[in-house]
């Protein structure tokens, strides 16, 4: 292989030769390696006339200039660096799939149960996916729990599907709709409500609603990806609410009729305490296999006034 050799002379040449040609009064590099003080040359190329008021910036020293070309002058390129496979890596911490509780610790994001992965409702999603997400909101109230659902197993035959981005349902207020204004298609404060979503997923998808304390077999719910009011198009956003909140509303009739496991702890219980709907928001859903998604809900453990008027 040749060597590479670059002649700092040469270099610096042409450097004053561009001088020139602006019409710079510089010196030959002899001039500028001789023993002559350099802050005299230096003020000698600021301009023609020597005055430096019409420019901003201050050529540096020929001299220190030679000395850095020198010193960097290399007589072949240098050798790639060498990667270890054997380096050390950083280890991701676990994940933390039990339930956050925000009174306690103030959280401003959620961790999904599914993944692990952090999704904050103060930030929006970088890139368009085929499930879209609104504007952000700002955090979860201290007072909301999220229901510790269970993570839905889709089996070994879909361990390999396209998981698609969660699609977000948030209010001006806060993240998440309550399930009882979506139920009476209160959409006021949704924010993307007329927003297509599910784009790209034909025929239905199925609502997977895995509730602490309570058998798996309650069954899937089935939701249209597609509108047909008019013509065959994408759900929007507030459609998609008002079929989960339908989906859930039922679900939770079928829970009350089944006694729950000594497992669940009594703030879990379906129609006790704050576990109704309209005490439920609906914050995303969560793509768990091919064509089935899981909502996210959390409970206000305040009594809540929904917005909805009944018969409306």
């Amino acid at each position: 292989m040749a060597d590479y050799a670059y002649d700092p002379h040469e270099i610096c040449d042409s450097y004053l030769s561009t001088l020139r040609y602006f019409g710079l009064e510089v010196p030959s590099f002899e001039e500028a390696s001789s023993s002559q003080n350099i802050s005299e040359l230096d003020q000698s190329f600021l301009s023609p006339s020597g005055e430096n008021s019409q420019y901003l910036w201050q050529p540096p020293s020929y001299r220190l200039h030679i000395q850095e070309l020198e010193r960097d002058t290399v007589s072949s390129p240098p050798a790639p660096p060498v990667i270890s496979c054997t380096s050390s890596q950083t280890t991701a911490p676990p994940v933390d799939n039990v339930a956050r509780n925000p009174r306690n610790e103030g959280v401003t994001e959620a961790r999904s149960w599914l993944t692990g992965d952090v999704h904050s409702p103060a930030i929006a999603p970088a890139t368009p996916s085929l499930v879209s997400s609104p504007p952000q909101a700002t955090s979860f109230p201290a007072n909301w729990d999220r229901i510790p659902q269970r993570g839905y197993n889709p089996g070994s035959k879909q361990c390999n599907f396209k998981r698609l981005e969660p699609i977000h349902f948030h209010t001006k207020d806060h993240p998440g709709i309550n399930l009882g204004d979506a139920l009476h298609k209160n959409f006021a404060h949704l924010r993307g409500k007329s927003e297509p979503v599910l784009q790209g997923v034909s025929g239905s998808i199925s609502c997977r609603l895995l509730f602490p304390g309570y058998p798996d077999n309650i069954g899937p719910c089935q939701i249209h990806a597609q509108d047909w009011t008019k013509a065959r198009k994408p759900i929007r956003r507030s459609k998609l609410a008002y079929e989960v909140a339908k989906k859930v509303d039922r679900y939770l009739t079928l829970l009350n009729r089944i006694t729950p496991d000594g497992t669940v702890q009594d703030c879990w219980r379906v129609g006790h305490g704050f576990m109704r709907l309209d005490n439920m928001f609906l914050v995303s859903l969560e793509s768990v296999s091919k064509g089935s998604f899981q909502p996210e809900i959390w409970v206000a453990t305040v009594p809540q006034v929904p917005t909805h008027v009944d018969g409306h």
